[in-house]
């Protein structure tokens, strides 16, 4: 049996204070609605846009679906400076 297949993530995220992989020190910002990241979910890559941001939790429309269950982890990127960076990672809640 595998996990359901999703096409809508809430996440609880958590960001790092500072962008992996750039020179200069660029300070991670809270992410936005309708903002494009990258979600590596599993052994799944897929772009998600953001619907909803709350205090505790983000829902994210994906572009493509993922199998994946609720507590599983999902790194997340950021579009900076022309590349993908790894800016924090989220808990998947449903």
């Amino acid at each position: 049996m595998l996990p359901p297949t999703k096409s809508q993530l809430v996440l609880e995220i958590h960001l790092f204070e500072r962008a992996v992989g750039t020179k200069e020190l660029i300070k991670v910002e809270e992410v936005h609605p309708k903002e494009r990241l990258l979600l590596d979910v599993g052994t799944t890559i897929t772009t998600g846009s953001v619907i909803a941001t709350k205090k505790d939790s983000t829902q994210v429309q994906l572009a493509r679906s993922v199998c994946v269950e609720e507590g599983a982890r999902a790194a997340i990127s950021r579009r900076i400076t022309g590349r993908w960076r790894l800016i924090g990672y989220g808990i998947i809640k449903h």
